[in-house]
């Protein structure tokens, strides 16, 4: 679990979001909608090795006026030699509004 950029935007300390993420009291950062077509995106997508998609994301932790932020989530699959999952790796980054826009120009499916 890499949560240094996680809990530098949200506003908290790493050992406050470990101890959250253990009691399982840790908010989710989208709607459940969205939540639910990041799921189905990545059933649909089962078989690549690598997706990236951009999100805006709510703030659920941070009690000031802060909105949310913009993260890349990355997905990178290994399979062995008979296509066979064999790991999932989940990567979220913080990228700026500019990062954001550019991506939104550039790959339009990625959102």
């Amino acid at each position: 679990l890499f949560a240094n950029d996680l809990v530098s935007v949200v506003g908290i300390h790493k050992e406050e979001f470990v101890s959250r993420f253990a009691a399982h009291n840790v908010g989710i950062f989208m709607t459940e909608l969205e939540w639910m077509c990041f799921i189905l995106d990545e059933a649909f997508n089962a078989k690549e090795t690598f997706v990236t998609r951009y999100w805006r994301c709510k703030n659920s932790w941070r009690t000031d006026n802060f909105d949310g932020c913009l993260w890349r989530f990355i997905v990178c699959k290994q399979f062995d030699g008979f296509g066979r999952l064999r790991y999932t790796r989940h990567f979220m980054q913080p990228i700026s509004d500019e990062e954001y826009d550019q991506a939104l120009r550039e790959h339009p499916e990625s959102y």
